[in-house]
């Protein structure tokens, strides 16, 4: 869809996507795999005003990203955004450069 061309063509200027569970055609996890294989460092947030599947919860665990629960304040997703960027560009003290760290979870689900 529009979302994937979109993001194929500025790959490397996109350090975050917010995207709803549910977008056609692909669904929100699907997009959310193709961006994350593209790029390992993305900052992944998944949005959506019902339960996400435990299954879903688990693949967005293990590309460090987050689920938001709709519906949401602004001040909390740019709290949420600047927290999920921090983690992944934090230095770490052993290896000397900014490398990704593991994202938070923002909501227990």
């Amino acid at each position: 869809g529009d979302a994937i061309a979109l993001f194929d063509k500025h790959l490397d200027t996109i350090d975050a996507v917010l995207t709803d569970i549910v977008i056609p055609p692909r669904g929100g996890a699907e997009v959310m795999d193709h961006m994350v294989a593209a790029r390992s460092d993305l900052v992944v947030v998944l949005s959506s005003g019902d339960s996400p599947e435990p299954e879903l919860i688990a693949r967005l665990k293990s590309h460090g990203g987050a689920f938001l629960r709709k519906p949401f304040l602004p001040k909390v997703l740019i709290e949420l955004l600047e927290t999920q960027l921090e983690a992944r560009y934090r230095p770490r003290p052993d290896k000397g450069h900014n490398e990704p760290v593991p994202g938070l979870e923002h909501e227990e689900v």
